[in-house]
C-alpha cells in the first residue's frame, strides 16, 4: 500500500515532531545558543519524565487502549519494501523498509511477542519516522514474518545477536549518520539489552532509543501475565506459540516431543530455555531481564511504561533508579495499556509515535551539539 505522504527532510518536518529543527537548520545555532538550548533540554528531559499523554475517555480503560491499538487501528498506510537478511549462522530475518533515500537519518524498529513489523502499532511508528525524514528499517524477529525460520533456535526476549546484525547491515546500506532505535514490549527489552550489555560495541551512529511497554524484569512480569485478569491475552499468546513449537518439533529431531504448554512458565521451561542454551526458565528470565543492567547504559534510553499496563509488574517502574542513572529516562503516563497509547491527532499519529520521534530529535540535537562543542 502506498502512503500519501512524502519523505520529508527534517528541516521541513512538522512542529509535532521537531519544534527546534527549523530554527537550527535555517541559520544555524552558534555555541552560546547551543549551550542555552542544552540547558533547556536538560530541564525538559530529566531522567524521570513528566508525561503529557491524556487520552480520550474511552481509552482511559486499559483493555480498550490495548486492543484498539493492536487490532482495530486501520488508518496506517505504508509503502513497505521487504528484504531478506541472511544471518551468520545460516538462518534469516526479514526486514521491512520504508525508504527515504536522501536522508542521513535511520530508525530501526522492533516489535513485541508474536508480533511482526507490519502490525498497526509498528506501521504507525514507521509512518511517523518516515514523515519526519527518516529511513525506516522494521525488523521481523526470526519466524515472525510469515515464514518459519530454518533453525531450531528462534527469537526470545533477550536475543540481541540478530538485532546487532540488522543494525550493522542497515548502517552499511544507508550510510546513516544518525540512528535511533525504537521498540515495543519484548522488542523494547531486546533494544535495552543490546545497548547495555556491550556499550562499546554499539556503532557511533546509534544515539539511543525510545521503547514502550517494556517488561524490564521478565520473571516478575510472568507472575502478572499468569493471573486470571490476563487469561485472554495469555491464551492468545500461548496458542500461537504452541503452534510454532509443534511445527518445530515436527521439523527438528533435537526439539524433542511436543507438549502443549498452558502458560509462559511451561513454555519457557520446555522450549525457550533448552532451545536457546539456558538451564531453566528461571535462568532464561534472569539472564534476559534488561532491568538488571540498566546501570550499564551509555546511550540515552527513554522507557515509557503506562501505569495501567496489565502486563507489567511494579518493578517495571523503577523511579528511584531513573533518578540515579544519567542514561535511563522513565516516563509513566497514567494510561496507555500495553502497546496502546491511542491519541487523536490530525496526522493520525498515536502518542507513542510522536513521543519516539520527538525523543529522536532530542538525541540528534545532543549529538550535533557534542560535535560542535568538541575541541
Amino acid at each position: 500500500m502506498v502512503t500519501s505522504t512524502i519523505c520529508l527532510d527534517y528541516t521541513q518536518s512538522s512542529d509535532e515532531y521537531n519544534p527546534i529543527a527549523k530554527r537550527s537548520a535555517a541559520g544555524g545555532l552558534d555555541r552560546q545558543k547551543l549551550r542555552r538550548l542544552a540547558r533547556a533540554l536538560r530541564l525538559i528531559f530529566m531522567p524521570v519524565v513528566k508525561s503529557h499523554y491524556r487520552p480520550a475517555r474511552p481509552f482511559r480503560q486499559m483493555d480498550i487502549n490495548t486492543i484498539y491499538a493492536g487490532t482495530l487501528r486501520r488508518d496506517v498506510k505504508v509503502n513497505w519494501r521487504r528484504e531478506r537478511l541472511e544471518l551468520d549462522d545460516g538462518d534469516f530475518v526479514d526486514l521491512d523498509w520504508v525508504d527515504c533515500p536522501e536522508s542521513n537519518k535511520l530508525a530501526v524498529l522492533t516489535h513485541g511477542l508474536e508480533g511482526h513489523a507490519r502490525r498497526p502499532y509498528m506501521a504507525g511508528m514507521a509512518r511517523a519516522f518516515h514523515r519526519a525524514g527518516f529511513q525506516v528499517c522494521a525488523m521481523n524477529f526470526r519466524g515472525c514474518s510469515g515464514e518459519p525460520n530454518r533453525h531450531l533456535r528462534s527469537y526470545h526476549i533477550g536475543e540481541t545477536g540478530d538485532l546487532r546484525q540488522t543494525i550493522d547491515h542497515a548502517l552499511n546500506v544507508t550510510g546513516a549518520d544518525h540512528t535511533i532505535l525504537a521498540g515495543y514490549s519484548l522488542g523494547g527489552n531486546v533494544i535495552i539489552k543490546y545497548l547495555a550489555e556491550d556499550p562499546d560495541a554499539v556503532p557511533a551512529a546509534v544515539h539511543g532509543a525510545a521503547v514502550f511497554s517494556v517488561p524490564l524484569f521478565v520473571d516478575a512480569c510472568n507472575q502478572v501475565i499468569n493471573t486470571v485478569r490476563n487469561w485472554a491475552y495469555r491464551w492468545s499468546f500461548i496458542t500461537n506459540m504452541n503452534k510454532k513449537a509443534r511445527r518445530k518439533s515436527a521439523r527438528h529431531d533435537e526439539a524433542g516431543e511436543f507438549r502443549r504448554a498452558r502458560n509462559f512458565s511451561e513454555f519457557d521451561e520446555w522450549y525457550t530455555a533448552p532451545w536457546h542454551g539456558f538451564e531453566s526458565a528461571q535462568e532464561y528470565w534472569r539472564e534476559n531481564s534488561s532491568g538488571r543492567i540498566l546501570h550499564q547504559l551509555q546511550h540515552p534510553v527513554l522507557v515509557v511504561n503506562a501505569a495501567d499496563d496489565s502486563f507489567l509488574h511494579d518493578s517495571c517502574y523503577p523511579v528511584e533508579l531513573a533518578e540515579q542513572l544519567d542514561n535511563f529516562y522513565l516516563e509513566v503516563p497514567d494510561h496507555g495499556g500495553h502497546c496502546g497509547f491511542v491519541a487523536r491527532s490530525r496526522s493520525g499519529n498515536y502518542y507513542s509515535d510522536i513521543r519516539a520521534v520527538r525523543w529522536a530529535w532530542k538525541l540528534i540535537a545532543d549529538a550535533k551539539r557534542a560535535t560542535m562543542l568538541a575541541p
